[in-house]
Parts: structure tokens; C-alpha cells; sequence
């Protein structure tokens, strides 16, 4: 049964973030779950760390309502996989609590422009309590960013990826 420290994992992320990409955002979080006791999985990228995560240590998508570029209800230790229009490798980073960190200590969760992204999901540990109804192969649930219908300056909205 694997354990996650999220205190251990979050300050591994704190203390090795850049001021700006370095363009490793799926090692970098991945190093910061190894650090807080998962093992490291390697081969995915930044679009397929939730997913990865979710089948091999229990991480749950999560439904959170999305505002602008980052979503509301996260919790300290989520993590967010999105897929984005311009490379197929996607992004992935997690929060700790305060604000989103990748290789970088990021703005938002989502830090390309909204007219960019194909969809946005959230995977929560799964020891932490949190809203798991969204089947994983549901691609279209509610729970996932996509840039149908919302503006780059916010709103409250999801559509189908």
C-alpha cells in the first residue's frame, strides 16, 4: 500500500521550483511525490501524470469548478494534467496550497492562455477527503478545463474536451 507525506512532497517542489519554466514539469512533480514516499513512475508526460498516477498509487480525479485559469476547492498536494494545443506533452504541476507549482512557481494552475488548452483535469490523493464521482474514462465530465465557451478573462464554466 504506498503512503504519500504530502508535507514531505509539497517542500521538495517548494525548494527545487525555478523562477521560470525549465520545461520539466512532469519530472519535477513526479520527483516531489517520489520525495514524499511514492515511487517514481517514469514515462509520463505532463498531460498523463494524473492519470499515471491515479492507476498505479489511487489518486482520485476530483470535481472542482474551474475560475479563469485555476479552479476553486483545491487542496494542498492536488496535482493538474493538461493537455494543450501547441506540443503533445502537455503540462503538469500541483498545489501546495497556496499556489501552483511545476518546474516554476507558477501564477495560476494553467499558465497558457485559455484559447490554448484542450482540457484541464485534477487528481487529489486519495487519503484526502474530496468529491470522487467522476468515472476515469469520462473525458467529458464535468471537473475538466476546456476553452469552449470561456473567456481568457474568467468565468465559471467546463465543457467537453
Amino acid at each position: 500500500m504506498a503512503i504519500l507525506d504530502l508535507n514531505k512532497a509539497i517542500e521538495h517542489l517548494r525548494s527545487h521550483a525555478h523562477k521560470e519554466s525549465i520545461h520539466l514539469c512532469a519530472t519535477y512533480v513526479k520527483q516531489a511525490l517520489a520525495a514524499g514516499g511514492l515511487p517514481y513512475l517514469s514515462g509520463s508526460d505532463g498531460v498523463d501524470v494524473g492519470a499515471h498516477y491515479e492507476k498505479a498509487y489511487g489518486f482520485k480525479r476530483v470535481n472542482l469548478k474551474q475560475n479563469g485559469k485555476n479552479f476553486i476547492g483545491m487542496v494542498a498536494g492536488d496535482i493538474c494534467s493538461i493537455s494543450v494545443k501547441h506540443h503533445n506533452k502537455g503540462h503538469a504541476c500541483m498545489y501546495d496550497g497556496y499556489k501552483w507549482i511545476s518546474d516554476f512557481k507558477q501564477g495560476n494552475c494553467i499558465p497558457y492562455s485559455l484559447s490554448t488548452v484542450n482540457w484541464a483535469r485534477v487528481w487529489r490523493w486519495k487519503d484526502i477527503p474530496g468529491d470522487f464521482n467522476i468515472p476515469p474514462e469520462d473525458n467529458a465530465a464535468s471537473g475538466s478545463i476546456s476553452n469552449n465557451g470561456i473567456s481568457e478573462g474568467g468565468g465559471v464554466g467546463s465543457g467537453p474536451s
